[in-house]
């Protein structure tokens, strides 16, 4: 778990830093918006507040890698030149942009920085992105498409290019942001995230500071409010200073194409600030285009993780290092904890159905407001239109004059008090008899962009066109009714009146702090209920992980206790089934290996089969005995012939299994082994006879040791033949009770056999078809032909002397127990080493 939270650590300071920055575009607007700052200034005055923040750690920093002389002139100019202009500039496009759109809007489409940095950064960092991220980052650009065509409609018409303007500075704002953090990953592999975030702040309050000097804008801080100034603060200081250096930290241990995409996270935060705070209503397709976003970027983060880089690819990364300087070690892929998932999708479940019930329960109370609204001022608009149906109605001044007392009229609901705005009255040939307005409350202007203003008839029938047709509904804040009058087979309006909307709404937002205050109390249970519930999930899975990889070791003396009522309890008792399984395994293993060959186990654990149809199989046989047994056995006591016996087959055995060879079956003190039945090999008569030279060395030291300690030495004689041989099972196959044994049989058996009772004391015989496969590696001398039993003709033999490159194993009593003659002997003797070339 500890590997699993460093993995995600820099994903968590990112997602925190996007937390911060999320409340950065909604404080950006309250000052456009309540305080009238300039974007020069407020990019200035937040930038130069950044830095005062971050100099008494960046500094020091920065000092002492410049004076350690670590960066090189092009460093610097990365990191102050190209990537604070890239970010003031972005910032500066991006405040523009909140002039003209939602905050929700232009946060969206400046984070979409990805669309960039992906291609950026697959051909600077040499960031491996696979096939399906580079998809997912053209699914983001339909994604702005369909925020830019939520512009399109939501905009009025006389505002379209306004709207469509600031979506497109946003998303220059996004490339410029994304060259930026290109450049930042780069700087971050010899600066410390602080002297970069202050490098790029201290340029950009340069850039805009210049900007907002030029401009003469910087006036217009002398005049703002204590309001303002806590605002810019807390933009300035929390939101850009350590959002940014808790970001740039997060950002030097990740890719940068991920860590840009997770920021998205924060048009999610911008538009749930700007919807309670500044009020701001989305189109359904600014909501579809931000979902497709944060998805897209939830895609690209989760499959960071299985794009593991290449060693190569993490040398090519280090761009900028010199030969022999240090960069960032490649990453292991992210993984993510079963118990972070399941807490995530539960309080990502609660949130969105706390949110969704919110938003509803919101949307239903503001319609019911607006209907009753709508039938209090319908009933007004009915007694203004029944002037005009009494039989003696009154003049165009009498109208007048009612209309404007109309207009001053308060009307009361049960939560919210509003005015009038305007008022119209129509005599039956739709002609404006009256038309009275409230400018402080009608916020409007005509074609001409002057006020509307009270009797201006042309500015009226504006107003009653815009009406009737709906347009003042749908894109202003007004609320229309209309009295209508039945003429011939249609209908005329004789009052056409309208109030502003926001404020019938206004106490409704209690109301929506109250359900935004629900929904973080909920969230925050649903977090700690999520953890909880995940922990008794995960908890005795890790357990459980625990206990495997000690099995996986080897350990086979643990256990679980199972828990709870349910299918953790029974993988707990299934998971104490297979260890109870394995040990019994183990233990049958254990025993079944000390009386079966290795080999042979192998095949049986392999092909599930216990017997094996008979096969021929070329392959090379030894046998080994102690040289004079019977008489050492008849001087000694039972329990040192089995003593001496168990000594004497643990070093044959070993030596044996050390080069490959099947032991095939004890006789008496004798042994039979044999290479290949189990897949022929070139060298598997080389093998038996390096088994046999290392025998004879092996019993040398044994015997050493024996008579170190008083007892007998032991000798060995071993015979070795290659050839043809059927190999297969022997015994009862039939019937329940099955006796079995793996077995060779044939005349190379038997030689081999032969050839090992005429080894003398301790020689190592070979057979004439085992010297063809091994001459160039050994070096021996042929014997007298042998008489065996079963052999019409003699049989060649010949006597190992050694290896080629190594010494004679023999002593000289053992070559002259051979027949050899003396001088034979001491020639043998004098050679005692033999050279590879030849004997």
């Amino acid at each position: 778990m500890d590997e699993v939270r460093q993995r995600l650590q820099p994903y968590y300071l990112i997602v925190l830093a996007v937390l911060l920055q999320g409340l950065s575009p909604v404080l950006t607007k309250l000052l456009l918006q309540d305080d009238g700052l300039s974007a020069s200034t407020i990019v200035a005055a937040r930038y130069v507040i950044a830095v005062a923040f971050l100099v008494p750690f960046g500094l020091p920093s920065a000092t002492k890698v410049a004076r350690e002389g670590k960066p090189r002139r092009r460093d610097w100019v990365a990191l102050i030149c190209v990537g604070g202009f890239g970010s003031a500039i972005g910032a500066l496009l991006f405040t523009k942009a909140l002039e003209t759109s939602p905050a929700g809007v232009v946060n969206a489409l400046s984070k979409t920085a990805p669309i960039f940095v992906a291609f950026i950064a697959y051909y600077t960092l040499r960031e491996r992105i696979s096939s399906v991220r580079f998809t997912l980052v053209f699914v983001m650009v339909g994604a702005d498409v369909l925020i830019g065509l939520g512009e399109y409609q939501a905009a009025p018409s006389s505002e379209v290019g306004v709207r469509l303007g600031g979506a497109g500075l946003a998303i220059l704002a996004g490339l410029s942001r994304a060259l930026a953090e290109i450049l930042s990953k780069g700087t971050l592999r010899r600066f410390s995230p602080t002297t970069v975030a202050l490098a790029r702040f201290g340029v950009g309050a340069v850039v805009a500071g210049g900007a907002c000097v030029m401009g003469g804008q910087w006036r217009e801080l002398t005049q703002l409010s204590l309001r303002g100034w806590l605002i810019l603060i807390a933009l300035g200081g929390v939101c850009t200073s350590l959002s940014m250096s808790i970001y740039l930290r997060g950002l030097q241990q990740a890719q940068a194409h991920v860590a840009v995409s997770l920021r998205l996270v924060g048009a999610i935060i911008t538009v749930i600030f700007s919807w309670v705070i500044l009020h701001e209503a989305l189109h359904p397709l600014h909501v579809l285009g931000i979902a497709v976003l944060v998805f897209a970027s939830y895609v690209i983060v989760t499959r960071a993780a299985g794009v593991p880089r290449a060693p190569e690819e993490a040398a090519s990364a280090e761009i900028g290092l010199e030969d022999g300087e240090e960069g960032v070690a490649p990453r292991a892929p992210t993984r993510l904890s079963l118990k972070l998932k399941i807490a995530t999708v539960v309080v990502a479940v609660v949130f969105v159905t706390m949110f969704a019930s919110s938003y509803l329960s919101l949307r239903h109370t503001e319609e019911v407001v607006r209907q009753e609204l709508r039938l209090l001022m319908g009933q007004i608009a009915t007694n203004v239109a029944q002037l005009q149906e009494v039989p003696d109605p009154p003049d165009r001044d009498t109208l007048q004059e009612y209309a404007e007392r109309v207009v001053r009229q308060e009307i009361v609901g049960r939560a919210y008090s509003v005015r009038i705005v305007f008022l119209t009255i129509l005599d039956e040939r739709g002609h404006i008899s009256a038309f009275a307005v409230n400018p402080q409350q009608l916020q409007l202007a005509d074609e001409s962009g002057s006020a509307y203003r009270k009797g201006d008839m042309s500015a009226a029938q504006q107003l009653v066109a815009m009406a009737t047709s709906g347009e003042l509904d749908r894109k202003h804040d007004l609320l229309t009714v209309q009295a209508l009058r039945r003429q011939g087979e249609g209908q005329l309006p004789v009052v056409v009146m309208g109030s502003r909307r926001s404020l019938a709404q206004r106490p409704l937002e209690e109301v929506r702090s109250r359900a935004v205050f629900l929904t973080l109390v909920f969230v925050l249970l649903g977090i700690a209920a999520a953890v909880h519930f995940a922990g008794t999930i995960t908890g005795p899975l890790e357990r459980l992980a625990r206990s495997m990889r000690r099995v996986q070791r080897g350990d086979l003396d643990v256990g679980l206790l199972p828990e709870g009522n349910d299918e953790i309890e029974d993988l707990g008792r299934a998971f104490n089934e297979m260890v109870d399984g394995l040990r019994v395994k183990e233990l049958l293993d254990h025993a079944f290996s000390a009386y079966v060959s290795r080999q042979v186990t192998d095949r049986i654990i392999a092909e599930r089969e216990m017997v094996f149809a008979p096969t021929r199989r070329k392959v090379t046989v030894m046998f080994a005995d102690i040289t004079g047994f019977t008489p050492l056995a008849e001087r000694l006591g039972p329990e040192q012939v089995f003593e001496i016996l168990n000594e004497y087959f643990e070093l044959m055995i070993e030596t044996v299994f050390r080069h490959d060879g099947m032991l095939d079956k004890y006789m008496g003190d004798s042994i039979m082994a044999v290479w290949g039945v189990f897949g022929e090999e070139q060298d598997d008569a080389l093998r038996a006879v390096l088994a046999a030279v290392e025998m004879k060395a092996a019993i040398r030291d044994l015997n050493r040791r024996r008579v170190a300690e008083g007892k007998e030495p032991i000798e060995t004689g071993i015979g070795i033949n290659t050839g043809e041989v059927t190999a297969g099972s022997l015994g009862a196959l039939g019937g329940d009770l099955k006796r079995m044994e793996y077995a060779v049989v044939g005349d190379p058996v038997n030689l081999a056999q032969r050839i090992e009772s005429h080894t003398g004391t301790a020689g190592v015989l070979i057979s004439e078809s085992t010297y063809r496969e091994i001459e160039a590696h050994v070096v021996a001398r042929p014997l007298r032909p042998l008489t065996v039993k079963g052999k019409a003709t003699r049989v060649p033999v010949y006597l190992v002397m050694g290896l080629r490159g190594g010494e004679l194993i023999y002593t000289a009593e053992e070559l002259a127990s051979f027949g050899l003659s003396a001088r034979e002997v001491d020639e043998w003797l004098s050679r005692r080493t033999f050279d590879e070339e030849g004997e």
